[in-house]
């Protein structure tokens, strides 16, 4: 009689304890349907649709907890759609949310999952997971604040029993309190929390109405299951008894959609268990599993495992299926496709122009359209490279807020191609339409509305060029995170995105940003400062022809002066001269020894082409010798040769006895010139000489406007009153005529030396640049010749024109015109 009575007091008590439970869930809807179907009876309330949660086979168990084995689980493994469920509303005492959790987490990223809902948007005992040091660990957060974290960590891969609780404490609206319990005791009176947050006080839930469900890393890797939500401690921690249950059998691979064939193993974590299955249905027939079972169709395995002492686990299930492919040959033709699940798989090559972190997001772009993947199940795990070339991609279409994206269903092995180059096309952002989605452009002249530094997250910006502004919409923790917003006019490298009907534009690196300008006004850009307007370097690089033949120039360059002007260019440097070419002529500019300043008149957007260099390239005299000798009468012959003259009244001689032409003297009339763009030589005799010794030689050219340059000096070893005849004719160093001229395919060149002497002998083309070094060595007094093939350099084939050929022996140099014909 007391024994009865005691049951009917226990089956009272029960009953009055599971009075309170406001929700339970053990997941035992149908494997593979979403959490957010009617027969499930959770809600979407952030990211509806995207990796929405779904029933996941096997169950978890726990050994006395009544939510143990019981129906199936949930893997909200992703980052997407996060849910709830509602309850009766609870103002006050205290509120327990007890769940089962198996993690195997591999993120390094920090995350909360499981929490009470007041509403929609305010979350109330929030669950924290991280990755420690290999392990598990568990925090708690009472909103938004940090979490305070368990100090045990606790083994991956295991099934641990959570419990949060809320207290609604009536002191005030700041003070109520949330508490973590890991492995409560089952059974037993309320233990004291893993974590208790009393003092934090953030605004109070005015009630709690609903658990939720977050997703926030594919790393998670989280099963959840037999949910339990009531007022009092009992209703969530009791001991249910029993023998220990058998570990459910898990499947590898599991549950998903295959497009190869798959060899499937069965396993329970129980050692010693027999595994059972069926494809029939969940009540059998049965057979004793024994190897791997091969899938190639669409299949449901239904297993359960079992050991003798212990309680047959729950019955586990693993749905295959293996859609139609359809395949496109190009992105054009992948676009064109239906958003309905139909399964894709893209033949022909794609090329990878962007990669992300962000639900690991790859853009790839064809020749005929592009489109961005996004794979936040990690189906993809080849480690691809920007410039890879990807084929047979095999994915669903989807939408996101207009955007289409590829979802793959598998990894496409590893590159059909590396380092293929990531181009951009020039665009305009009036010309941007949905067409032109995840695209890789360029946009030039385009101005940022914002100042400041780039957010670390994702950021609006506006972007205009000419009348159209466009959404610039920033990647999160790019390498250009942090640094300052520019406010010049850019041109921008980047991939077109859309939000609804908005079409966006996105930089990838910090080096998708560069200056409109080449030469931004005000701004130095390496020795180089434009004022007065921005300055381009131009597309036509070719430089008018100088009229000093012996000028090789230091620096060239045209600018495009962009604007009406005036303009300054200032370099930075040591060249003794500069000159720019305007209105069909040079213009000659000193520098001061470590400037050279160019004022530039006025002119709208002009190509103008500059020089720096050691000479002053607007000499009209292209002088290509000088020489001193001594006839058989003992004068001294002194004779020079010039290619073209422009400009010049006419030449002196000067005479020193050292080296300083400081100290010379003119010993000839003005020499009158010819003014002819021919060879031209010139003879004059200095008979004025009496004393033997060492005497040096000038030529002064004098232009028609004053201006004049000295040639020289030139050396003469003189012997007073010798007169022996005709003497042996010396050796003097000059670059000879070349032979044939014009030529082809050889050229001849002569020189010859007075003295041995290190000796440089090189073509230029006509506008100054190097086109082929032919001699560069020391060489021996005397006669010499070369041969030039009419070949640059790198063994290509100069073109007909123009060259110069220039010998520097010592420090004297020759030039001399030579014409290659073919």
């Amino acid at each position: 009689m007391k024994q009865l009575f005691l049951s009917i007091l226990i089956v009272i008590l029960i009953g009055t304890a599971y009075s309170a439970v406001l929700l339970t869930d053990d997941f035992t809807g149908v494997v593979g349907s979403n959490l957010t179907d009617t027969a499930n009876g959770w809600s979407a309330h952030s990211g509806a649709g995207q990796t929405p949660m779904k029933i996941a086979s096997p169950s978890l168990s726990y050994i006395g907890y009544s939510g143990s084995g019981i129906g199936n689980a949930t893997t909200p493994s992703g980052n997407g759609e996060d849910v709830n469920k509602s309850f009766s509303s609870v103002n006050s005492g205290s509120i327990y949310y007890s769940f089962l959790i198996n993690t195997s987490i591999t993120t390094t990223s920090t995350g909360y999952s499981m929490h009470f809902m007041q509403n929609s948007t305010t979350f109330h005992g929030r669950l924290w997971i991280r990755l420690v040091s290999g392990n598990v660990n568990f925090g708690l957060a009472k909103t938004t604040a940090a979490a305070t974290w368990d100090p045990t960590n606790y083994s991956t891969g295991t099934t641990y029993h959570i419990v949060i609780k809320y207290t609604f404490n009536t002191g005030s609206s700041t003070d109520d309190a949330v508490y973590l319990f890991v492995n409560p005791p089952l059974g037993e009176p309320e233990p004291t929390p893993n974590v208790a947050i009393t003092n934090d006080t953030a605004a109070d839930a005015t009630s709690i109405s609903m658990v939720g469900i977050r997703q926030w890393h594919a790393g998670t890797l989280a099963t959840f299951d037999g949910i339990i939500v009531g007022t009092e401690w009992a209703d969530v921690a009791s001991d249910a008894g029993g023998s220990p249950t058998v570990a459910a059998p898990t499947f590898s691979p599991g549950t998903g959609e295959y497009i190869t064939a798959q060899s499937v193993q069965i396993s329970s974590a129980t050692d010693g268990a027999s595994v059972h299955y069926s494809l029939t249905s969940e009540t059998g027939p049965w057979t004793l599993y024994s190897s791997a079972l091969n899938v190639s169709s669409n299949t449901t395995i239904w297993a359960y495992a079992s050991k003798s002492g212990m309680t047959d686990s729950s019955v586990s299930t693993a749905i295959y299926t293996f859609p139609t492919i359809t395949d496109v040959s190009d992105i054009a033709s992948l676009r064109a496709g239906a958003t309905d699940g139909t399964v894709y798989r893209l033949t022909g090559e794609s090329i990878i122009t962007f990669k992300h972190t962000t639900g690991n997001q790859k853009w790839i772009e064809d020749s005929t359209a592009a489109i961005m993947i996004y794979d936040p199940s990690g189906k993809i795990t080849t480690n691809y490279n920007i410039g890879d070339g990807i084929e047979n991609i095999v994915g669903t279409l989807a939408l996101y807020n207009q955007l289409l994206e590829f979802i793959p269903v598998l990894d496409p092995g590893m590159p059909t191609s590396t380092d293929n180059p990531v181009i951009p096309t020039v665009r305009t952002l009036a010309s941007l339409t949905s067409a032109d989605q995840s695209k890789l452009i360029l946009v030039e002249n385009v101005t940022l509305g914002s100042t400041g530094t780039f957010s670390t997250s994702a950021q609006n910006i506006n972007a205009t060029q000419d009348v159209t502004t466009l959404t610039l919409r920033t990647f999160a923790n790019t390498d250009y995170s942090g640094t300052t917003i520019p406010t010049t006019p850019q041109n921008i490298i980047c991939l077109v995105g859309q939000f609804n009907s908005a079409i966006q534009i996105s930089p990838r690196f910090l080096a998708d940003f560069a200056s409109a300008f080449d030469y931004p006004n005000g701004t130095t850009v390496g020795t180089v400062t434009v004022t007065g307007g921005n300055a381009n370097d131009s597309a036509n690089q070719t430089i008018p022809e100088i009229n000093n033949a012996s000028f090789t120039p230091s620096y060239q360059n045209v600018f495009n002066l962009i604007g009406s002007g005036p303009w300054t260019l200032t370099f930075d440097s040591t060249a003794p001269y500069g000159a720019y070419y305007q209105n069909g002529s040079w213009n000659s500019v000193a520098g001061n020894g470590s400037q050279i300043v160019m004022n530039i008149s006025a002119n709208k957007d002009l190509d103008l082409p500059v020089v720096l260099g050691d000479q002053d390239p607007t000499l009209p005299v292209e002088l290509s010798s000088f020489t001193a000798t001594l006839s058989a009468q003992n004068l001294v012959s002194l004779m020079w040769v010039t290619q073209s003259e422009t400009g010049v009244s006419g030449y002196y001689i000067y005479r020193g006895i050292d080296t300083n032409a400081m100290n010379a003297q003119i010993v000839s009339p003005l020499i009158t010139a010819t003014n002819t763009s021919t060879t031209q030589s010139y003879v004059y005799v200095d008979s004025e000489i009496y004393e033997t010794g060492t005497y040096y030689y000038w030529l002064q050219n004098v232009d028609i406007d004053g201006t004049t340059d000295f040639h020289g000096p030139i050396r003469l070893d003189y012997v007073a009153g010798q007169n022996n005849g005709t003497p042996n004719i010396p050796v003097v160093t000059e670059l000879k005529n070349v032979y044939p001229n014009p030529f082809n395919p050889i050229a001849f060149i002569s020189y010859s030396l007075a003295d041995n002497n290190s000796v440089a002998i090189k073509i230029y083309n006509n506008r100054g640049q190097l086109v082929r070094v032919l001699d560069n060595a020391p060489a021996t007094a005397g006669n010499h010749r070369i041969e030039w093939n009419g070949m640059d350099n790198s063994g290509n084939a100069c073109s007909t024109g123009l060259y110069l050929v220039r010998m520097t022996a010592g420090n004297k140099t020759f030039t001399q015109k030579v014409v290659l014909v073919k």
